[in-house]
């Protein structure tokens, strides 16, 4: 060894043994990752045009989405806004198959549409998430396109026949409801989810402020009426002059109030505890969407939702004007 110590080809044989004596080409490597990152691109726009061909309608939600940060996941995932994505991920399932990459494109766009992301912190993440892509895929399969077929498909039918011998749509709240109902085992959970699994919800779950519930309903309350006022009044000026009265408490007397109002209305006992009532109904009771998903399962709920309608019928005729214009 010419020119070299006995140090010095000792250093460079203990480099050899450790696989050490190969210079690493970091501009290499960074050419072929911008060169994965450029291809995933170009198949993403291409799965775009693919379903943009077959289903025009879903334009404005096909191409809304963002490229995001690809250190987010290892898969595919999105926030309504960005959609994340890993470069090999992609070039991998196209490789695999063109057709997985434009079905899980659009899993991903049916998510956003039916506000599947919205995760309530009273839910079993893990039954929504698996509700939720039981309710896209079988739209998916439903469309009978070729450019979306995936084997996957075969596996789910079998659950998804079973799930619409139980109710008439299958929408991710009813299939929610029927999945904590049958009380699965974890195992039996994980199973099934790798018969639907398309992306990554993790980043649904990742909550942050929360707004308190009086806070919102305070808020809602206001914001109704204001635009309530803005609806009914003749012009922008009696409307400013309304609104601004509603928050001017310079004539306002508590004293006054209670003297001319409170006497006629307390003897009134009745109207009172309907008052009463409603209120607790209104604060506490199911919202109109929760009894409207729910509706299909409770025969109680039907029979009152009859009552209800029949007798605003019989007493619709006394009412002189409609109630929804009598400001």
């Amino acid at each position: 060894m010419s020119g070299m110590t006995r140090r010095d080809a000792s250093t460079a044989q203990l480099m050899k043994t450790h696989g050490f004596s190969a210079r690493t080409d970091y501009h290499k490597d960074k050419q072929d990752a911008q060169a994965v990152r450029e291809l995933a691109s170009e198949i993403l726009r291409l799965t775009r045009s693919t379903l943009l061909i077959n289903m025009r309608f879903l334009e404005s939600a096909l191409v809304r989405f963002v490229p995001g940060d690809e250190t987010v996941t290892p898969e595919m995932a999105t926030d309504g806004r960005f959609l994340y994505y890993n470069s090999i991920h992609i070039c991998r399932l196209f490789k695999t198959s063109p057709q997985l990459v434009c079905r899980d494109y659009l899993h991903l766009t049916f998510h956003c549409i039916f506000r599947h992301l919205f995760v309530g912190e009273k839910l079993n993440g893990e039954l929504w998430d698996l509700a939720c892509d039981i309710a896209v895929e079988h739209l998916i399969t439903g469309l009978g396109l070729k450019s979306l077929y995936a084997e996957r498909q075969e596996k789910q039918s079998w659950l998804t026949d079973k799930l619409k011998e139980q109710m008439p749509r299958l929408t991710a709240e009813r299939i929610y409801r029927y999945l904590v109902e049958q009380d699965l085992p974890p195992q039996e959970i994980g199973r099934i989810r790798e018969y639907f699994y398309a992306d990554d919800h993790r980043i649904w779950h990742k909550h942050g402020h929360r707004m308190p519930d009086w806070c919102g309903m305070f808020i809602t309350f206001f914001f109704i009426n204001i635009l309530w006022v803005l609806f009914r009044a003749d012009n922008l000026h009696q409307a400013w002059v309304i609104i601004r009265s509603m928050f001017d408490n310079t004539n306002l007397s508590l004293t006054k109030v209670y003297t001319s109002h409170l006497p006629s209305i307390m003897p009134n006992t009745v109207n009172m505890i309907i008052l009463f009532i409603a209120i607790m109904l209104a604060l506490l009771g199911p919202t109109a969407y929760r009894l409207m998903t729910d509706y299909p399962h409770h025969r109680l709920r039907q029979a009152m939702a009859i009552a209800c309608f029949v007798t605003g019928i019989f007493f619709i005729s006394r009412v002189v004007t409609f109630l929804y214009f009598n400001f």
